[in-house]
């Protein structure tokens, strides 16, 4: 017989249930009782042509009410191939704030198809383009010192090393604030976002974990590409349709990614990794803290140098996500952002400025990003066109 006061004892702090029988303790409880299934024809889209048209689905879910607002999204992820499922989203790309503003209202708004997004109000984004007369009056715009600085590893050591953005990246955006002053609003210096320094390498852990996860469905059986070559068993077949239809940076991302997951490293790498985003999330939250003197919007860099020449960086994967680590932060912390072209450098090579906002603060990002266009209509580098290649 096992000694009981040998065993662990658990602690039940609450119970919750999301299910086919409904989405509380108490409806799934009585379902059971009348001896209900939650199994039954699928009506959240069309089944005719499927083989099997009966599923578990959950009724009445709003994500709202079960989950951070950071992991509800403004857009659905319906129809993306996954990479990392906390990372991953969609959104317009758009010739100018107008035409982003028109393709988001299309996409934006709850869809039956993803439970995580959002069930929020999706507001007219057209009109919000010229609330207030298209004057930015009444907006707190922050510049944060720690946007001002890149952060990368020393190959030799693996600790971390900061420096300054090259002055012309930063004046850049001095610039861009002071034409949004003109536009009325109020620019606040000295926003502390301390952990931002860490986006890269906290992406570089949890994007691996996510994409090894998602990359597992690429089987060869029913989903991705399939081996034409002979095969002898379908551990062989998984193997060979793998190894040829993978690139590398997809095999790396695999690899390490199984790595920093594992059983032996999951403290070390991954939860600790978790628990910096978690900081991130709440620099982003104090920053935008109306009732502590917050901001409506952050304005940055979109990155620490001018855009690359083609070619000069492409496959260097590190580097290439380095380049990365003022928009990443964002990222992880789930909140909205939109970057802008703000001129060229130099040497004619172009330049982004970044607003980034509180969760659901789109239609102020659009609005902030027209008043700019508007503000620098008439500067020189608008008319500056790119050069067709080979011409």
């Amino acid at each position: 017989m096992n000694d009981h006061r040998n065993r662990q004892r658990v602690v039940i702090t609450g119970l919750g249930a999301i299910s086919p029988l409904g989405s509380s303790v108490e409806q799934l409880w009585q379902g059971w009782m009348h001896a209900e299934s939650g199994i039954r024809r699928i009506t959240q889209f069309d089944p005719s042509d499927l083989p099997c048209q009966i599923a578990g689905e959950i009724p009445d879910f709003e994500p709202d009410q079960f989950m951070d607002r950071k992991e509800a999204r403004r857009i659905s992820r319906y129809g993306l191939i996954a990479f990392g499922s906390s990372l991953d989203c969609p959104g317009p790309l758009a010739r100018s704030v107008t035409d982003a503003a028109l393709m988001l209202q299309v996409i934006a708004g709850a869809d039956p198809h993803d439970s995580t997004a959002a069930n929020a109000p999706v507001p007219d984004y057209l009109a919000a383009l010229d609330a207030n007369g298209g004057s930015l009056k009444g907006l707190r715009v922050g510049l944060s010192p720690d946007y001002n600085r890149i952060t990368f590893i020393d190959a030799a050591t693996g600790e971390l090393h900061q420096q300054a953005l090259p002055a012309e990246i930063e004046d850049n955006v001095l610039k861009a604030a002071g034409r949004l002053a003109e536009m009325g609003a109020d620019i606040v210096e000295d926003i502390p976002m301390p952990h931002t320094r860490y986006g890269i390498p906290v992406y570089f852990v949890i994007s691996r974990v996510e994409a090894a996860s998602n990359l597992h469905r690429y089987d060869g059986v029913k989903y991705g590409y399939r081996t034409p070559e002979r095969v002898q068993d379908l551990p062989e077949m998984y193997r060979k349709s793998r190894a040829q239809g993978f690139g590398l940076q997809p095999k790396l991302r695999i690899l390490m990614g199984m790595y920093v997951s594992a059983a032996q490293y999951a403290e070390q790498y991954y939860n600790r990794a978790l628990r910096v985003r978690t900081l991130i999330r709440q620099d982003f939250e104090r920053a935008f803290d109306l009732r502590q003197r917050g901001v409506h919007a952050l304005l940055t860099a979109t990155t620490p140098t001018p855009a690359f020449p083609i070619g000069d960086v492409y496959g260097d994967s590190v580097l290439m996500q380095y380049a990365d680590q003022l928009t990443v932060p964002a990222n992880h912390a789930g909140v909205p952002g939109i970057s802008i072209p703000a001129g060229f450098d130099a040497a004619g090579l172009p330049l982004g400025a970044q607003l980034l906002g509180p969760d659901f603060s789109e239609a102020t990002l659009l609005r902030i990003g027209r008043a700019y266009e508007r503000a620098t209509a008439n500067d020189a580098w608008r008319a500056v066109k790119p050069k067709i290649l080979g011409a």
